[in-house]
């Protein structure tokens, strides 16, 4: 049994056996809009739909279903290509060389929308991965309203608060989780009915 290759020579093969399929691609190939046969590239012709991989890895089958939706350019020709289509009316790019039609306009806001929404959305995951500073108030109880303060009082450790009409309203302290969660309770029920009256 023959021994097994260290990782640096398997990396070292992959990498080899990758390029040599990729060369077996573009040797017959030209750049289709300067026929050059030097640094060619694959260009999707959608770009909405791209995806990150690595093509050259996959089964043959898969490789030529995927590799049909591209168009071989070489390098300098897809940056031009790139360029223009960036540039284009309805881009952001466009936007910030300073065009100021509609549908520029609509394409800057957005993009302000969605940066904004990830903004948020970064924002709230790290609210959620990061934990309490100590000395904080908690909910030990699980219950909204209903707190558990060690340190006011001894035999009533369990305080029980509502909001109404933007005041903080404190029911009192409890010395029991049950007692302060009904009388929560019962707060809420009373607003709710004066609520309806």
């Amino acid at each position: 049994m023959s021994p097994i290759p260290d990782t640096e020579t398997r990396r070292r093969y992959q990498r080899e056996w990758i390029a040599k399929r990729r060369a077996e691609f573009f040797a017959d190939k030209t750049c289709i809009d300067c026929g050059t046969t030097k640094h060619l590239e694959l260009d999707r012709r959608d770009t909405s739909e791209q995806v990150n991989h690595r093509v050259w890895s996959w089964p043959i089958a898969r490789r030529e279903a995927e590799l049909a939706k591209y168009e071989i350019r070489c390098s300098s020709c897809r940056r031009k290509r790139l360029a223009d289509h960036q540039m284009r009316h309805g881009t952001r790019g466009r936007y910030e060389k300073g065009c100021r039609c509609d549908a520029c306009r609509e394409a800057k806001s957005r993009r302000n929308a969605q940066y904004r929404e990830q903004h948020r959305n970064e924002i709230a995951a790290k609210q959620r991965a990061r934990p309490s500073k100590p000395g904080t108030p908690q909910t030990a109880s699980g219950i909204v309203g209903v707190y558990y303060v060690r340190k006011v009082s001894k035999a009533r450790p369990w305080r029980a608060q509502i909001g109404a009409n933007k005041r903080l309203i404190h029911l009192g302290m409890f010395a029991t989780k049950a007692e302060a969660a009904a009388a929560r309770a019962a707060a809420e029920r009373g607003l709710r009915e004066a609520g309806g009256r």
